[in-house]
This record gives C-alpha cells, sequence and structure tokens, in this order.
C-alpha cells in the first residue's frame, strides 16, 4: 500500500527554501528527528481490523535536499508558483505480515524513482490552492510497473495551526496491482485462485493538521484513504476495497 511519508513545514521549522529556478543542492540546514504512532487498516484477508505501528523519523535537510528515512528528494527547479522535484523511495513488500493470506506469496521490496510537480495558481497571506500530480516508477524490478497521482490541494493557516486538504486520482499499472493484489499459477492453493490484475483508476483523500509546538518543534496529524478499483475486488487476497490510516507525530529540528 501507499507509503507513509511524515513531512515536516521547513519554513515552519526554520529551513529556509531557495526561490532561483534551477537549483544547486543548496547549504546544509539542519537533523530533523522524530516518530510517529500510525493506525493502518488493510484491505487484505485474514489481517487484524487495526494495524498499529510505531514510526521513528530521521532525515537530514538542505535548502534543496532531503535524505531520509521516507526518501531522498532533490527540489531542482522553483519559483514562485512551480515546484519539481525528483524522488527515490522504497515500497515494502506487501507481503511482510503474519496474515496466512501470503504464505507462500514471494514479493520484493522495491526502489521507485519518480518526479513530483507542484503548482500554485491561486493565493494569499495565509492560504493557497495547488495542483500536484507525480509519476513513479520501480527501477528495482521488484514489480516492474509504475504509477502516476494528480491531486487538487488547499492549503490554510490559522496562527500555529497548518490545515492541508488533497483530493485526487491515482492511476496503477498492471504491473504494480499484480504484486499487491495478484496470484500467480504456481500461488494457488485450494483457498487462493489464480488472478491477474490489470491497470486501474482509484480516487484519494488525504487530510492533514500541523502544529506549531516552538520555532524547533511540529505535531503532526494526518488521515488517509484510497478507494480501490472495482477491478481488484476479485482478487481472493483482498477482503475489501478500503484502505486507511492514520498517524499523529512529532519533529524536532537539530
Amino acid at each position: 500500500m501507499k507509503v507513509v511519508i511524515l513531512i515536516a513545514i521547513y519554513l515552519g521549522l526554520g529551513i529556509s527554501v531557495a526561490k532561483a529556478e534551477f537549483q544547486t543542492v543548496g547549504q546544509g540546514e539542519a537533523w530533523l528527528i522524530g516518530g510517529a504512532i500510525e493506525f493502518e487498516h488493510l484491505p487484505y484477508q485474514q489481517t487484524d481490523e487495526l494495524n498499529t505501528s510505531l514510526q521513528p523519523y530521521v532525515a537530514y535537510q538542505w535548502e534543496n535536499l532531503h535524505i531520509g528515512v521516507d526518501n531522498l528528494s532533490y527540489n531542482f527547479f522553483a519559483n514562485t508558483a512551480l515546484s519539481l522535484t525528483m524522488v527515490l523511495q522504497p515500497r515494502w513488500t506487501p507481503t511482510d505480515n503474519d496474515s496466512a493470506t501470503f504464505t507462500g506469496l514471494e514479493r520484493d521490496d522495491a526502489l521507485e524513482a519518480g518526479l513530483t510537480v507542484n503548482y500554485v495558481f491561486d493565493q494569499d497571506l495565509v492560504s493557497k490552492w495547488y495542483w500536484n500530480s507525480t509519476f513513479f516508477a520501480d527501477i528495482s524490478n521488484a514489480y516492474k510497473g509504475h504509477y502516476a497521482t494528480s491531486a487538487l490541494g488547499f492549503q490554510r493557516e490559522y496562527s500555529r495551526y497548518e490545515l492541508d486538504i488533497t483530493m485526487g486520482l491515482s492511476q496503477q499499472s498492471a504491473e504494480l496491482n499484480h504484486y499487491l493484489y495478484g496470484v500467480n499459477m504456481d500461488e494457488a492453493n485450494l483457498n487462493r485462485h489464480v488472478f491477474t490484475a490489470n491497470s486501474s483508476l482509484h480516487p484519494f483523500a488525504q487530510l492533514s493538521l500541523q502544529y506549531q509546538l516552538t520555532d524547533k518543534s511540529l505535531l503532526i496529524s494526518q488521515v488517509n484513504l484510497d478507494v480501490l478499483d472495482q477491478s481488484l475486488e476479485q482478487s481472493p487476497l483482498l477482503a475489501d476495497n478500503i484502505y486507511a490510516n492514520a498517524l499523529i507525530g512529532w519533529i524536532r529540528i537539530f
């Protein structure tokens, strides 16, 4: 499923963002250290109704380069409206859990490379509307597919609070869907029939609320919801078509 990423608001934590166009890495800024408690509902058969996990977070932030446990990202172009960022990120295997659903299934962890485009088309002193689009592809041959997203977002500041709402669509290739929900001939058994997944298009939404405790620390909360395409509901691995997660965390700059 989706990789959960803790995102610090760099300006709120005193980390500068360059306003040039094509950009160098810039000066080193600070360590970001924190963690979050995540609550997750997976759509798979024979999984717990609600999984709870603790996610530590460590990253180092330059002006335009981020290296952390979530990803490696380089914001190589930015002006007042448009921002382009190259990203490398992991995708952990969906079969790495205790569910009997995945017995005999083997999926490797993947490494994905992609591009994120963010365009602010309306803003004032406390709020902005923006469009965000991403494209990621597997570069590790774990699933040999890709996915893309396009979303409309709204961000609003209220004193020390910041609210961010996004709604959009995600397109996933047949290869990625098969990696997540498919069953090969040699993986089928009496309780798990062969299933070949097709490409899909599904909606998603995200709401995040952040609170600046001090100039150097931030509280983060986030809720994500994905509704899987109906074509995937025939997968023997799935119990329903809803993926949801929520987290609350804290980040400190050093």
